[in-house]
């Protein structure tokens, strides 16, 4: 039908515009037609694919595909054998990905995949984000991404580290992160920890070394919300100097002791998604206590927050507290579907606020 003797003549600018109306399956299969055909299909990869999220588990027997042009994403699942579907993705994507999501363990085995890369050049030298997941970790894992982390990325700007009940290897997630953060001492940090009681969260917060976080999100598992304290949560991040500017909380029965403080630095976000507080009066007072200490503390922001003493032999009005407080946790968010208990604290100071709000 003269198709290889007439197609791979025409213009590029007619050829592009086929090309836009194949999926990525077909395309891959085009590329091997020539080297013009391959130079235009990898120019449309460059524009349509800047972000790869890798999906891997034993459980899957197949491999697939599934391209968001409008999110610029490209989303694979398969095993952790296909090393020849894999290699494919990663010839293809790692000099164009800007931002990259997969498994640890894809990155500790990449050395297993054939991508033609230059000795001296990084596996993704434009990746820019990561969202790390960590699961089943283990010395010998650890060991391999350790050895082969100095080759994966140039100039990582924010990673998102999401850890599924770690407490039994902590100490390697650590070593993990403490490597990444030794390249990159800049990044952005995010951390998701899942755990279905509120132990293995203790133990793993006690592990880490220091750090400063830009998110820390604690997400329950379990079908019943377990019980997790706040005042324990803020000692260990004191202890472990353990910096968090937005804290969230999803799926737990919060509890907390009234006379402490609930953090012990500046928060930009306080969220609390879809949980049980057990105790709204203990809630309150401790909030209140953490803007006291951060009147009597000025390296948790410099803020003037909180002034108990009396001018003019008159103690200041109580919305004043309530305005500092929103100084030192710049946004307290309540969402999803929330159960409070102990609504004592409400009924004796629900008027003064409703009083403040008409009058200001």
């Amino acid at each position: 039908m003269g198709f290889g003797a007439i197609v791979p003549n025409m213009p590029d600018v007619i050829l592009r515009r086929i090309f836009d109306f194949l999926t990525y399956k077909e395309l891959c299969r085009l590329e091997c037609i020539c080297k013009r055909w391959r130079k235009l299909i990898w120019w449309i990869f460059k524009r349509d694919i800047l972000e790869l999220t890798v999906e891997q588990s034993i459980t899957y027997t197949t491999v697939s595909v599934n391209q968001q042009v409008p999110f610029k994403r490209l989303s694979v699942c398969c095993s952790f054998d296909a090393l020849d579907f894999l290699s494919g993705i990663l010839r293809r994507s790692r000099l164009y990905v800007r931002k990259l999501s997969c498994d640890l363990r894809f990155l500790a085995y990449l050395d297993r995949l054939q991508c033609d890369r230059e000795t001296n050049r990084r596996y993704w030298s434009n990746v820019d984000e990561l969202w790390l997941v960590i699961a089943k970790l283990d010395d010998h894992i650890t060991q391999k991404f350790l050895s082969i982390e100095s080759s994966l990325f140039l100039s990582l700007q924010e990673m998102t580290v999401q850890i599924h009940e770690g407490s039994t290897q902590v100490d390697s997630i650590d070593r993990v992160i403490s490597s990444i953060v030794q390249r990159f001492p800049n990044i952005d940090i995010n951390m998701e920890l899942h755990a279905s009681n509120s132990d293995e969260i203790y133990a793993q917060l006690n592990a880490f070394s220091k750090m400063e976080l830009k998110k820390l999100k604690l997400i329950c598992v379990s079908y019943e919300p377990a019980r997790i304290s706040l005042t324990l949560i803020a000692h260990l991040l004191k202890q472990r100097n353990i910096t968090v500017h937005n804290f969230t909380l999803r799926d737990w029965c919060i509890v907390c002791e009234p006379n402490e403080a609930l953090f012990h630095n500046k928060l930009n976000t306080f969220r609390i998604s879809s949980c049980n507080i057990e105790n709204v009066d203990s809630l309150s007072s401790a909030l209140l206590k953490t803007v006291m200490l951060a009147e009597n503390d000025s390296s948790l922001g410099g803020i003037n927050v909180l002034n108990n003493s009396t001018e003019n032999g008159k103690k200041l009005d109580e919305t004043n507290t309530i305005e500092s407080a929103q100084c030192f946790i710049e946004r307290l968010e309540v969402a999803g579907q929330c159960f409070f208990h102990g609504l004592d604290y409400l009924n004796e100071k629900a008027h003064v606020e409703f009083e403040h709000r008409i009058l200001s």
